[in-house]
């Protein structure tokens, strides 16, 4: 039988045909070198009997290829009653073969029971090809005391390729395995191109170890590049790079090779280009680091960054004090803006940073910015921003009018003198309609013509480009004329739906003000010098509210009967149609104790106002009666837009809340009627 047929006894388990046949062919027994049954049963079984009988047989327990068996079974850790067999026959523990059996036992992890006993019988701690099993266990994580087993002074102080710190510190060892190897002798600054303490930090070992190195002199700046400089170029390589820092920094780590010519080796250009704590930078500021890169500007890193003030402060003092050196044509100014540091903003502008410096201005980008700056544009303009500066054409309050929450700063800016008007405010991209409608009112207020300045007016600019019929409500609220020619009157250039809601909203307004003129429905007097007036009490009620009443009598018995009529045709209307008007009414409204005038202006107040008194039962004064079913209604919501009802329910000028008796129709017809006519009365 040839060696492979004995082979496959030995992966079958088939101990028996498999000595039967060695005691048929002795000489396989006495085969001294290649690959013998003994190296095979050591490689894929754990057999003790078997492993036992080919030594009884006299196989020959040192023979070689390459490894020995005892190679063997440390290499595949077999359990150390295997050893205790081939020791006791023994296999020689310090056979070579490159490395030693101890070498294969010292890099396999929790060995320490058989690494002690090959110790024990004779093995070599010493022994060394290229490396000691010394150098083994230290890779593999070993204990401490497996360590002990396979040190001493001399191993670990001795240096060849790397030494026993380096290696150790690569496989993240425990804090006890690195004090003996320091406290025996361990040289702790060996370079290995890189030291001890770098191994420590890339391989990112525990923040212990490395400041165990550093109590104990590892020097940090030894190595032939700045392991600060690492740590901030590629901080997601290490630890913790902020902490590593604050240590290295503490055990006197210096700045080294910071070069000014290219911002990716400058030392503080990485620790704030990588978002390092404000408290590393500080620590990094106080090692006194080039601050001048060349075509950049630290103030502006470190401001986009949005690092506080202090830091900004910091490197300013180091001597970045050009705050108008430009970065990618955008100056520290300009960041401080855009990054939302108001501090900055004004530190910059007290150290003569110039608003009105570079393409890219700081107001400019205030009013785009969406979270309206206020604070920031008051600042600016301050200290000398131009208001009527243009950056791509536009004026800032052009610019702000792009912006969903642009009211305040269009407030700030008129009121600190930035020449407009509603037209150019509207040949900007205005969509929001709850903003022009805070912008028409305050322009109005502040006598800036609603019609324009020349033909072209904001109507024919709202309808032109389509802005949302909010918008055009809100210029007609404010007296926006729609016959104003500029070639073609805004209403020429309205499209069907835009024609639609104008006519809405005109009919409305004609209705309302008709009312005024309506005498038979008039039940409210008001006493003046110059003669009685006389208007609609649910009108009043239902816009300053019927407690008000006596005050707004009080109040008006100062006025000029003109006055008042503007006032209450404002009431009745909604509209403000001129700055005069609007100042009577402000000044009346105000004094009433009444709240947010602006509010108030336009048809969609009216009508809502109206819809609360036309829900309200207490206040309905006129009844219909059919079919012996009462019909509540207000006598002058139900007349005031329907001719219909007047030829119906006509002479109730006087005793118009008597019951007007309608038995001979159906009730449920009346009601429809009646309340189809009031849905038409609030159809905007």
């Amino acid at each position: 039988m040839n060696s492979t047929s004995l082979f496959q006894l030995i992966d079958s388990q088939n101990f028996e045909t498999l000595k039967s046949q060695l005691e048929k062919e002795p000489d396989l027994i006495k085969q001294t070198d290649g690959w013998n049954l003994l190296h095979y049963s050591c490689s894929t079984s754990n057999t003790e009997n078997l492993i036992e009988f080919l030594i009884s047989k006299g196989m020959e327990i040192n023979s070689k290829t390459g490894l020995t068996p005892l190679h063997i079974c440390c290499w595949n850790d077999l359990d150390i009653s295997v050893f205790n067999i081939l020791l006791k026959a023994g296999v020689d523990v310090n056979s070579e073969s490159k490395i030693t059996p101890l070498h294969l036992a010292a890099q396999t992890e929790m060995n320490h029971e058989k690494i002690k006993l090959l110790i024990d019988n004779g093995a070599n701690i010493y022994a060394r090809n290229n490396s000691t099993p010394l150098s083994f266990a230290l890779q593999s994580k070993q204990d401490l005391e497996t360590i002990k087993l396979l040190s001493s002074k001399e191993i670990i102080k001795s240096k060849n390729l790397t030494t026993s710190l380096h290696l150790v510190l690569s496989s993240n060892p425990s804090l006890e395995v690195v004090k003996f190897l320091i406290d025996n002798g361990a040289d702790i600054n060996s370079q290995d191109k890189a030291t001890p303490l770098y191994y420590s930090i890339i391989h990112k070992n525990p923040f212990e170890i490395q400041e165990l190195l550093l109590k104990f002199g590892a020097d940090p700046n030894i190595s032939s590049f700045s392991i600060l400089l690492l740590i901030t170029q590629n901080p997601s390589k290490f630890l913790n790079p902020d902490k590593e820092i604050e240590l290295l920094i503490k055990y006197g780590a210096k700045i080294k090779d910071d070069n000014n010519n290219n911002y990716e080796n400058s030392l503080l250009f990485n620790a704030i280009n990588h978002s390092f704590s404000p408290k590393t930078v500080d620590l990094l500021l106080n090692l006194k680091p080039n601050i001048d890169i060349k075509n950049h500007s630290m103030l502006s890193f470190a401001i986009k960054q949005k690092y506080p003030l202090s830091i900004i402060e910091k490197i300013y003092n180091m001597g970045s004090n050009d705050v108008n050196r430009l970065d990618a044509s955008k100056s520290p100014l300009f960041h401080s803006v855009f990054h939302d540091s108001v501090e900055v903003c004004e530190f910059l502008l007290k150290n003569k940073a110039d608003p009105n410096q570079s393409k890219n201005l700081p107001l400019h980008a205030v009013c785009s910015d969406k979270k309206c700056l206020v604070d920031f544009a008051d600042i600016l303009i301050k200290y000398g921003a131009d208001i009527e500066k243009k950056d791509l054409r536009k004026t800032p309050i052009q610019i702000c009018c792009w912006s969903s929450k642009i009211f305040e700063l269009v407030q700030l800016l008129i009121s600190k003198g930035a020449q407009t008007n509603v037209v150019t405010l509207f040949s900007s991209t205005i969509e929001n309609p709850k903003t022009v409608a805070k912008i028409v009112g305050f322009l109005f207020e502040k006598l800036i013509p609603i019609n324009g300045l020349n033909k072209q007016t904001a109507l024919h600019l709202a309808i032109a480009t389509k802005k949302p019929l909010d918008s055009i409500e809100s210029l007609l609220d404010y007296g926006a004329f729609i016959e104003i020619k500029d070639d073609q009157t805004p209403l020429s250039l309205a499209n069907s739906e835009q024609k639609e809601f104008i006519d809405s909203y005109l009919s409305i307004c004609e209705d309302m003000n008709n009312l005024l003129e309506d005498n038979p429905l008039a039940d409210f007097t008001i006493y003046l010098n110059e003669g009685n007036l006389r208007y609609h009490k649910i009108i009043l009620n239902s816009r300053i509210g019927e407690e008000n009443i006596p005050k707004f009598l009080e109040i008006i018995s100062t006025k000029e009967k003109q006055e008042v009529e503007l006032f209450m045709k404002f009431i009745y209307s909604g509209l403000i149609l001129n700055p005069h008007q609007y100042d009577i009414c402000k000044e009346i409204w105000d004094s009433i104790g009444l709240n947010d005038l602006d509010k108030q202006i336009g048809k969609k107040s009216l009508i809502s106002n109206l819809r609360k008194l036309e829900n309200d039962e207490n206040s309905k004064d006129f009844t219909i009666l059919c079919e012996n079913k009462e019909i509540r209604v207000h006598k002058f919501i139900l007349f005031a837009r329907s001719e219909l009802f007047r030829g119906m329910f006509l002479n109730v000028s006087d005793d118009s809340n008597k019951v007007n008796d309608y038995s001979g129709r159906s009730f449920d017809s009346m009601n429809q009627l009646i309340h189809f006519f009031i849905k038409m009365i609030f159809l905007i």
